[in-house]
């Protein structure tokens, strides 16, 4: 999915530890984290193939990619994520807007020039 954004947010949350203890001593590893969540914003165009993907996946549930290019040939950002959310909101003289949520897959490529 390619559309353009206002915001773009990657939250990961630190693992949690794994408790390994045993009857020598008490004992805990780092755990592995998870890939996290986004959060993005930006404004509703219906004639973006991308933004209908977006709605389309908060109901089915299937995996998509995403791929997000940076400003300024900065480079670009692609993950794997399950849309979890689709906000569209409309106010009296102001553009149509959207927020969303999805859950990350896997670790975002970031690929830069």
């Amino acid at each position: 999915m390619r559309f353009c954004l206002a915001s773009w947010e990657w939250e990961v949350e630190a693992a949690d530890a794994i408790d390994v203890t045993t009857f020598c001593g008490s004992e805990s590893l780092a755990g592995t984290p998870q890939p996290g969540n986004i959060s993005i914003e930006g404004f509703t165009d219906f004639d973006v193939a991308a933004q209908t993907e977006w709605r389309n996946a908060v109901f089915d549930g299937q995996r998509r990619v995403m791929e997000i290019v940076l400003p300024g040939d900065r480079g670009e950002i692609v993950l794997p994520v399950t849309i979890s959310g689709y906000t569209m909101t409309m106010e009296t003289n102001e553009a149509v807007s959207f927020s969303g949520e999805a859950v990350v897959n896997e670790v975002p490529l970031f690929i830069t020039d």
